[in-house]
């Protein structure tokens, strides 16, 4: 399956689907939310309040993510 994208504007949510998985854990940092599939890898992104203009700013809690889980 490729991922799956997909926004709502009325709740300012992006959500990208990598696998189609059950979540059975999440981990958020700033406005990101990351859940994790029974394998623990992760099966889905979702972004809160995600605009086209705080774009940047969700970009680098996105990158401090994946710094923190590098670690």
């Amino acid at each position: 399956m490729s991922p799956s994208i997909s926004y709502d504007p009325e709740s300012e949510v992006l959500s990208i689907e990598l696998v189609r998985e059950p979540s059975v854990d999440s981990d958020m940092q700033g406005n990101v939310v990351i859940d994790y599939g029974v394998k623990g890898k992760p099966v889905k992104i979702n972004i809160y309040k995600f605009s086209f203009e705080n774009f940047k700013k969700s970009e680098k809690d996105l990158k401090k993510f994946a710094d923190i889980q590098a670690i």
